[in-house]
């Protein structure tokens, strides 16, 4: 089961001020001794060691860097005993993103080498830059189009390599994808009737060099830890909320950096909401305004994903200018709407003076905000109005 949620933290830290003192050994502020690479594997072991304490659950699923130290250890330690064995998970991220760089490297290993067909492997109508990034593209959605399966990911691996092959004489297209929506365009060629010449195919000699990469990342022992589809963003999201706390090149001590981690993992977990119960947890009853400010951060963090980098923005070919304008009055809207702000602050700050607004579609909004809109067009007609009647009077009585 995916949670989503930080589950459990642990805060190292080896320094300590007064570790050339006397007698500081009841307040000492470290808590590890060790190498500095092996204090995420000390942290690693404690959070699994604890889980049932705390969560009464067993993590048996581990997805993490591409360092095995931190693994290898929970799998020496046996912290579940022989019956719940540890599985290790690969960032599917991370592992789409290998095909690209084993073709360079194999690239500049077989750099000056005549294959057998008595031609290099790289050039003209052989594997360039251009060609490793095409079957990159199509390792990538090989992974992410079949994560139900290993048999069906590890043929679409396959086809890459086939679909390389094909010529007009001998098309070998058995295991692409099929329909007008293929990344074959054989395949979507053959779907809408239409004629398809080969091009950009790769000699059978380039191929055949190639197998030995085609195999590593066909594996099925790779393919399986793929299956899951999850990636490591999450825990960088983490880390970013941590530092945005907290710099990484500014030094604290524990009990400064731990305040930061457990107020950065309740954002992460509950949103800006979570200070609410810390604050009656605390004996401290928050008052109107801190309620409804922290409501409105959430509100404004899910409508900046939801709008101010969503696809629909970048298809439509507005500007960088237009859409940040766009997002603000939304803020600011959506603060209206919340009880943070009153028309009065939205008609001060201007808002209703910048044109973008008008571009506005009503569904995107929310009917109660529709209202707003309205009254910001009218206002404007009004005030243009207003405007051509001064100046014509002042013309006319200027002539009489």
């Amino acid at each position: 089961m995916d949670t989503g949620k930080v589950l459990d933290i642990d805060v190292l830290s080896k320094y300590c001020a007064f570790e050339n003192k006397k007698n500081h050994e009841k307040s000492a502020k470290s808590n590890f001794r060790g190498s500095r690479g092996m204090m995420e594997v000390k942290g690693a072991c404690n959070i699994f060691k604890r889980s049932l304490t705390f969560h009464n659950a067993r993590y048996t699923k581990y997805l993490g860097d591409g360092v095995s130290k931190v693994f290898d250890a929970i799998i020496e330690e046996n912290i579940y005993g022989d019956e719940f064995q540890v599985e290790k998970l690969a960032c599917i991220g991370h592992v789409m993103k290998r095909m690209g760089p084993r073709l360079r490297r194999l690239k500049e290993k077989m750099k000056g080498q005549l294959l057998s067909d008595s031609k290099r492997f790289s050039g003209k109508n052989r594997l360039t830059d251009s060609q490793i990034d095409k079957i990159q593209n199509y390792y990538d959605l090989a992974i992410r189009r079949n994560l139900n399966s290993v048999h069906a990911m590890r043929q679409a691996v396959r086809a890459i390599f086939m679909h390389k092959l094909s010529t007009d004489e001998n098309p070998q297209h058995g295991f692409c994808p099929i329909g007008e929506d293929s990344s074959c365009g054989f395949k979507r060629a053959e779907a809408t009737g239409s004629a398809y010449k080969h091009k950009n195919n790769l000699p059978v000699a380039v191929v055949e060099a190639m197998r030995p990469v085609h195999k590593d990342l066909s594996h099925p022992g790779l393919l399986k830890k793929c299956v899951h589809g999850n990636m490591r963003n999450p825990n960088e999201s983490v880390n970013n909320v941590i530092w945005s706390r907290v710099h990484k090149s500014t030094f604290v001590q524990i009990e400064a950096l731990s305040p930061y981690v457990y107020d950065a993992v309740c954002t992460f977990n509950e949103g800006n909401s979570a200070k609410l119960q810390i604050l009656t947890n605390l004996g401290i009853q928050p008052g109107e305004y801190t309620f409804h400010v922290l409501k409105c951060l959430d509100k404004e963090k899910l409508l900046r994903a939801k709008y101010g980098f969503s696809q629909q923005s970048k298809e439509n070919g507005i500007t960088e200018k237009e859409k940040k304008i766009r997002i603000k009055i939304m803020h600011r809207l959506l603060a209206m709407e919340q009880g943070c702000f009153d028309k009065k602050h939205f008609w001060l700050n201007g808002h209703h003076r910048n044109s973008p607004c008008i571009k506005f579609k009503p569904q995107a909004i929310g009917e109660a905000n529709c209202s707003v809109f309205a009254s910001c067009v009218r206002i404007k007609a009004a005030v243009g109005k207003v405007s051509s009647l001064a100046n014509e009077f002042g013309h006319g009585r200027n002539r009489d």
